[in-house]
């Protein structure tokens, strides 16, 4: 009973938090709509088709790194199912709990033979480098952020989450993480065989799709607002941690949004950067319903 009581409450502590994001930027876009309307809307095609390009590679990659985790850890899969399961099970991630998107990898890869401990492992494992990968690199463009000096040195302080995440990573230490994961999950623990070495090779692959995802975030922003590129290392942590902040409440609703408004509003008028905000997430939304397309005949 306690329990039920607890989702609840934190069910309907997210969804006020979407609700108070989104009347903030819907408030913003009122007050500036004059603006709004008034701007130069002078859209860059190329720069647009470089972006969806490179949001829908990256997508791709991201999939592909899931299932190379998940054949370190003995799940073979070939590369076409891998996607296929992995677009298709992601669309779950809309729905309330993110449970769903565990439970969906769980059962079509079991179909496929993969044990069930194997392909939880998988999809624990992912968000963990994921995310400390997005950490490293929002640090490291901090040094890039010359305008806004005063802000960012008090995030400085975060600076020690590089040592602290690179241990977490230890296979000795993530084994524990995830065995505790897997018994929430009422399955039995396992025991990892990757190398400290490969997982920091995953790690680097995902520094790398970061960096790839703030490239095409570029090109978007570009696409609509003159930005210049000495100001790209910046852009690259803002999506990063604009990314990681999706995982504080089911699909990221909201939250993506809110993060990317306050720190583009650093660097652009404030009704540019709802508008960016708002930008993405549909151009995320239709880039992943792509490659749902994409790999549905796989």
């Amino acid at each position: 009973m306690l329990r039920a009581r607890k989702r609840i409450v934190k069910r309907v502590l997210q969804v006020l938090l979407i609700v108070v994001i989104f009347y903030f930027l819907a408030r913003n876009l009122y007050v500036n709509w004059n603006k709004i309307v008034k701007y130069d809307w002078n859209i860059n095609y190329y720069f647009l088709t470089y972006s969806f390009v490179l949001f829908v590679v990256g997508s791709i990659l991201i999939a592909l790194g899931w299932n190379l985790i998940l054949r370190m850890l003995g799940g073979r899969l070939g590369c076409k199912r891998a996607l296929k399961i992995f677009f298709i099970t992601d669309l779950a991630k809309y729905v309330p709990g993110k449970v769903w998107t565990i439970v969906g990898k769980v059962y079509l890869c079991a179909k496929e033979g993969i044990p069930i401990a194997k392909t939880s492992a998988s999809v624990v494992i992912q968000p963990l480098i994921q995310v400390i990968a997005g950490i490293l690199i929002f640090l490291v463009s901090l040094p890039f952020w010359t305008k806004t000096n005063d802000f960012m040195n008090q995030l400085y302080f975060f600076l020690p989450l590089i040592p602290i995440g690179l241990i977490v990573l230890h296979p000795a230490i993530m084994t524990k993480i995830l065995n505790f994961v897997l018994t929430r999950l009422k399955q039995k623990p396992i025991e990892l065989n990757i190398k400290y070495k490969d997982i920091l090779l995953i790690l680097l692959l995902w520094c790398g799709l970061w960096i790839l995802t703030g490239i095409a975030s570029y090109f978007l922003i570009i696409s609509i607002y003159s930005f210049p590129v000495s100001e790209l290392p910046v852009v690259i942590g803002i999506f990063s941690i604009a990314g990681i902040s999706q995982f504080l409440t089911p699909s990221g609703i909201g939250v993506l949004e809110g993060v990317l408004t306050v720190l583009l509003g650093l660097y652009v008028p404030v009704h540019i950067a709802i508008f960016i905000a708002l930008l993405v997430r549909v151009w995320k939304t239709v880039t992943e319903l792509v490659c749902v397309a994409i790999t549905a005949k796989f």
